[in-house]
């Protein structure tokens, strides 16, 4: 398994896979409810829409893919990167996707159109993942760079850099109330950041292997790392 996402109601998950299906799942019970065939290498990363049921899945050849996951209609493809597609994310509304890439571009989408509405070029090879906060005032994005970088959204200027980590950052989220991010890489590392100052609040690890995946629990009280060692680790985290 190489990507998941949870849905809105966080009754079901879905997973992309190097075997080319995408599975929904059944949260209570892990059982596949659904299964969608033909996606190629679209398992580096996946997105649900925060409204119904849309879903995105990002793919080796730098194309998207949408796909209602209730219905059997068509498949819609965005394209544009030239690469890797290495993060998604869906704005609250439903109406635009962010997507990162292996190409050094940051792209937003209108799904009302299906088309490119706006790109950041980061000025960097590699673009590893990205996210939003909770109000869409701020953007940040991972390269290969050792550093994080915040950037207004929707204007994409850039506003910050955060510098601390010594090798390759994979994964990055804001926490709930958009105050804290935190970030993990191949410095087997997690680090928790102020956003306002750029100071480096907490730090754990290092690991024995590449933190691949970090994620906040909803009280913010919490986060989760996934590593290569294939062990989920729960750190606790002090307030902001």
């Amino acid at each position: 398994m190489a990507s998941l996402a949870f849905g809105p109601k966080g009754n079901r998950l879905i997973t992309g896979n190097t075997d080319g299906i995408v599975r929904v799942h059944d949260t209570s019970s892990a059982a596949v409810r659904k299964t969608f065939e033909g996606f190629g290498d679209c398992d580096h990363t996946v997105a649900w829409a925060p409204q119904g049921d849309l879903v995105a899945g990002g793919c080796d050849d730098g194309t998207i893919r949408l796909w209602h996951v209730d219905s059997e209609g068509p498949v819609t493809v965005l394209k544009g990167h030239d690469c890797w597609v290495s993060g998604l994310r869906f704005t609250q509304d439903g109406k635009r996707l962010l997507s990162s890439s292996h190409d050094g571009t940051v792209r937003v989408w209108s799904l009302e159109t299906s088309e490119e509405i706006a790109r950041l070029d980061v000025g960097e090879k590699r673009v590893n993942d990205l996210d939003l906060d909770p109000a869409e005032r701020r953007l940040v994005t991972t390269g290969r760079d050792h550093s994080l970088r915040l950037w207004s959204y929707p204007e994409l200027e850039p506003l910050r850099t955060f510098e601390g980590h010594t090798a390759r950052i994979t994964s990055v989220r804001f926490d709930p109330e958009g105050k804290r991010l935190v970030s993990g890489g191949y410095d087997r590392t997690v680090v928790v950041w102020d956003v306002q100052t750029g100071a480096v609040l907490q730090r754990a690890g290092p690991w024995r292997k590449v933190v691949w995946e970090v994620r906040w629990h909803p009280d913010g009280k919490l986060l989760a790392s996934a590593g290569g060692d294939g062990r989920i680790r729960i750190h606790p985290v002090a307030s902001p």
